[in-house]
């Protein structure tokens, strides 16, 4: 890929410490790249802002099982020998060591979390979505917190150092008191509700500023027994604690999968047109029979994937098709490397 300037990494030693200042792990646009390797220690990094793309040795990776990556570039492992949680910083190899996760899931602990980043500036939050549990630690701390809630969080993100995910009606965020124990809390109410049966709901930084894609089916009244799909956009007014109808996305694009999601900007990415949401591949929209490869949200036109369940996409690939198939693959890789 001509787009991509690829250097090789200097090894460099690891370094731990249990500090609770995670701020200094914060290394902002950066993605692993999901894709095989010819060397199981080493994986590619992209930065969305600049199109740069560095490798990176990971000896690490060597006693560890690689959960998730989170939000904000880091790792989170767990090691092999001693079920113990470690936050790893893949450019600086600082690590930072949380308690052992098992201790108190048990025989609940089948997989890796659906999400991994940060509630605040010193606690690192996992969410099992199966069980419908949060889990809270900070460096230091001996065991894991666990809050147990009702309902479904949909695809979450840690934006500007926290955590936030979205239900039916508002957009939700961790509550970190003193010694009180961390809480759901409304952040912000939606404009429009979510059906969990016909929507779906992503989060996205989008250039420093959070913002929601609603995605969502309604019955076509131009075509009979028909259904159009159609995508809005919010702004998130977190000191107003609303969502505030957009018209587009500040001349960026946004990659949305079941899992997580990515605003890029196509002066960066050539061939991503601004102002589109881009569904991942694993998007029933995307595959299912109304073949959406990007939605134009300034006039509700599609331009359709060539992408179908019964065969590959075809070669080659376009800068669109790579972030489409990256953003869907990040749950499909931390399960499978898991279970290896």
């Amino acid at each position: 890929m001509m787009w991509l300037t690829t250097f090789a990494s200097e090894p460099c030693a690891v370094r731990g410490d249990n500090a609770p200042r995670t701020r200094r792990f914060h290394h902002r646009r950066w993605i692993m790249l999901e894709e095989l390797h010819t060397n199981p220690q080493t994986r590619r990094f992209l930065n969305t802002s600049t199109g740069q793309c560095i490798q990176v040795d990971l000896p690490e990776l060597r006693d560890h099982r690689l959960l998730q990556p989170t939000t904000e570039g880091l790792l989170v492992l767990l090691c092999r020998a001693t079920n113990v949680v470690r936050l790893l910083n893949p450019f600086t190899r600082q690590v930072t060591e949380l308690p052992r996760i098992t201790a108190r899931l048990g025989s609940e602990f089948r997989g890796p979390p659906d999400y991994a980043g940060l509630a605040d500036d010193g606690t690192v939050l996992l969410y099992f979505c199966r069980i419908n549990k949060l889990a809270f630690a900070k460096p230091g701390d001996e065991h894991w917190v666990f809050v147990k809630f009702k309902g479904l969080l949909m695809p979450a993100i840690s934006f500007a150092g926290r955590f936030y995910a979205v239900t039916t009606n508002a957009v939700m965020t961790v509550e970190t008191r003193g010694n009180l124990p961390p809480r759901l809390v409304v952040a912000a109410k939606l404009a429009k509700p979510v059906s969990r049966m016909a929507d779906t709901a992503h989060l996205v930084d989008n250039g420093g500023e959070l913002m929601l894609v609603h995605s969502k089916v309604r019955e076509n009244p131009d075509a009979e027994d028909s259904f159009k799909r159609k995508y809005k956009v919010y702004h998130v007014d977190l000191d107003a604690g609303n969502t505030i109808p957009a018209h587009g996305l500040s001349g960026r694009a946004a990659f949305i999968g079941l899992y997580s999601a990515l605003s890029v900007s196509p002066q960066v990415f050539p061939y991503i047109n601004a102002d589109r949401v881009y569904p991942g591949f694993n998007l029933v929209e995307r595959k299912g029979y109304e073949h959406i490869g990007s939605y134009n949200l300034g006039d509700g036109s599609i331009e359709l994937s060539k992408y179908n369940t019964q065969s590959s996409l075809p070669l080659p690939w376009s800068i669109a098709d790579f972030l489409a198939a990256h953003i869907c693959q990040r749950m499909q890789h931390a399960r499978s490397t898991f279970s290896g």
